[in-house]
């Protein structure tokens, strides 16, 4: 169903802003801080997109913007939001602190093309694990 909605909202949101999106919250190894630094340094417009209560409003905002700039502090290996970026067609702009972006599937699809991956990969990964629990 979170694969349905991402393709729905990246097939809905086909005009974008040129702003990079920046995910607003406290929790410090997000670093809220250091993506407004690196947009302002960079003359890059941007949206401060926080937390709200109904998930698909969130990534509707999101998949309204151009980009999303993700420069954990600490290392992450796999932050969703940033895949749902990804989904949504956005470009991302990150840090090696962010590991899934050393993945080579990471740079070879985005929008729908990472969508259908995600199922696929999900699909097989399901198939495995069912040969080991009964």
């Amino acid at each position: 169903s979170d694969l349905q909605l991402l393709e729905e909202l990246h097939d809905s949101n086909t005009v974008k802003t040129m702003h990079y999106a920046i995910y607003n919250t406290d929790n410090f190894i997000k670093n809220t801080k250091g993506a407004i630094d690196y947009c302002t340094d960079n003359n890059l417009p941007f949206d401060l997109i926080p937390n709200m209560e109904v998930r698909k409003d969130f990534l509707n905002s999101l998949a309204k913007c151009y980009g999303l700039v993700f420069l954990p502090i600490a290392r992450e290996t796999f932050c969703r939001l940033v895949v749902e970026a990804k989904c949504l067609g956005l470009d991302v702009i990150t840090t090696n602190n962010y590991g899934a972006s050393k993945e080579g599937w990471f740079n070879a699809f985005n929008g729908k093309e990472m969508i259908d991956f995600l199922r696929t990969q999900t699909e097989e990964n399901l198939i495995k694990i069912e040969k080991y629990i009964p």
